[in-house]
């Protein structure tokens, strides 16, 4: 079959065939292992981008007797048309001229119904005698509700010789629940495709001009992803200083990481959500109702509740902290990113003014950490030691006297010698046996 972009049919061959890697590949044997033990209708790998995705199901599809139908979509293929070309054009590299019905279902006029081609698919399929997998990589471009009707059918109907890989950065509108029930639907998402602590060791090992002083930093801040590990290796290889501090190396001052985040995250966001999507950097975790207080300070017009919902689904680096998935925070070299974009954009007293208002929702759910925190992010000292003096005797009362220690170490100096807080601040010398500092402390209030 002629598939080079030339030919008549117009099809792309790369498209057709798994990316080379452009690295070393980490193996991924318990992964390819887990895909091959359970053998699901449909596998879903699902996780943000660089995470390896279509690197472990290229992995997988090389480690099975199979023949395997690679797709690799991208945004012209989110059209029904566009998308059963392709599909046919996959199949058939496997088993040449396996695709007659499907074949005639695209030629034929005001055939074209996403049931009917899933249909004529489906009889291809059964028609055959052997085993295929199937690979829709980067699923995440489908946008038409067509395509997706397509899958569904296909997924609900294919025979037992098919089996079904995704790889996709969020999780697509298709029966996912009514596989799982019938546990037909295997799912691998980014805390499986996260590097080890031996995989990232592994895969650094790969860069000769790294200073070895750095491993342990760089495995740290890129906490498993994949991508960003590779980045800040290179960053860190490629440095003018040829011992650079490995804590510079952030998505901050390595560029490549940045640019990354820029191609591959930000660009798929419409402006108008970036402005949001950047302020939830501003704190370490946010719930859906700091979104929707930032959002209301910023005059950010999206329905907040919808645009979490969404969000949340997306996997935009986005770490769920709770099983209730009531409190998230971002991968740090994406907060990083997110947050040093928004200071940049943003005037000083907007920032301040944030700051005290994360101040406030999180004080008025006694969450005093983190109120201490923004308000002195917001420059508010003052504000940061009345909340000490409000919540002191209750951490005193309970014995908590290493939350008191904690909340006091981070007040200036001016704000220690607040009556009220100095004396607190002697209280806490007193349990530690350090007299003499109580009754100085004491004094000097």
């Amino acid at each position: 079959m002629d598939t080079s972009p030339n030919s008549p049919s117009g099809i792309i061959a790369t498209k057709l065939r798994p990316p080379r890697p452009y690295h070393a590949v980490i193996p991924r044997d318990h992964l390819v292992q887990h895909l091959r033990t359970a053998a699901p209708r449909l596998a879903l790998i699902s996780a943000p981008a660089g995470y390896g995705k279509t690197t472990l199901a290229r992995l997988y599809v090389e480690s099975v007797n199979v023949p395997c139908a690679w797709l690799s979509i991208d945004p012209n293929d989110s059209t029904l048309n566009a998308f059963l070309t392709y599909i046919i054009a996959a199949c058939e590299s496997a088993y040449p001229g396996m695709c007659g019905h499907s074949r005639a279902g695209l030629a034929a006029v005001g055939d074209l119904s996403a049931e009917r081609m899933a249909d004529r698919l489906i009889q291809d399929l059964a028609d055959l005698d052997f085993s295929l997998v199937l690979v829709l990589d980067d699923y995440q471009f489908i946008e038409d509700l067509a395509v997706h009707q397509f899958v569904s059918r296909l997924i609900m109907r294919m025979p037992e010789t098919l089996q079904l890989v995704i790889t996709t950065r969020q999780d697509p509108p298709l029966p996912l629940a009514r596989l799982r029930g019938h546990g037909q639907l295997l799912e691998i998402r980014s805390s499986q495709l996260r590097f080890t602590q031996t995989e990232s060791e592994a895969f650094l090992r790969q860069f000769d001009a790294l200073p070895q002083a750095n491993l342990a930093e760089l495995t740290h801040k890129a906490d498993g992803w994949p991508v960003g590990l590779n980045l800040l290796a290179m960053s860190a290889s490629t440095h003018v200083n040829p011992s650079p501090p490995a804590n510079t190396l952030s998505a901050e001052n390595a560029p490549m990481i940045s640019d990354y985040f820029l191609e591959e995250v930000m660009q798929t966001i419409p402006e108008s959500e970036q402005l949001l999507l950047t302020s939830l950097a501003l704190p370490d975790r946010f719930t859906p109702e700091v979104c929707a207080l930032l959002a209301r300070e910023l005059g950010v017009d999206v329905p907040v509740r919808d645009w979490f919902t969404r969000f949340s689904r997306s996997h935009l680096f986005l770490y769920s902290l709770d099983p209730n998935q009531n409190w998230y925070n971002f991968h740090q070299l994406f907060r990083t990113f997110l947050l040093n974009r928004f200071l940049r954009t943003r005037e000083g007293e907007v920032i301040q003014h944030l700051y005290l208002r994360l101040t406030e929702w999180f004080v008025q759910r006694e969450y005093i950490d983190e109120a201490i925190q923004y308000a002195l992010a917001a420059g508010d000292s003052r504000r940061a030691a009345e909340i000490v003096e409000a919540y002191a005797y209750q951490a005193m009362a309970t014995m908590d006297w290493i939350r008191l220690g904690r909340w006091l170490a981070r007040l200036p100096d001016n704000e220690l010698a607040r009556p009220g807080v100095s004396t607190y601040a002697a209280y806490l010398q007193g349990f530690r046996h350090q007299r003499r500092a109580a009754i100085q402390t004491l004094e000097e209030a």
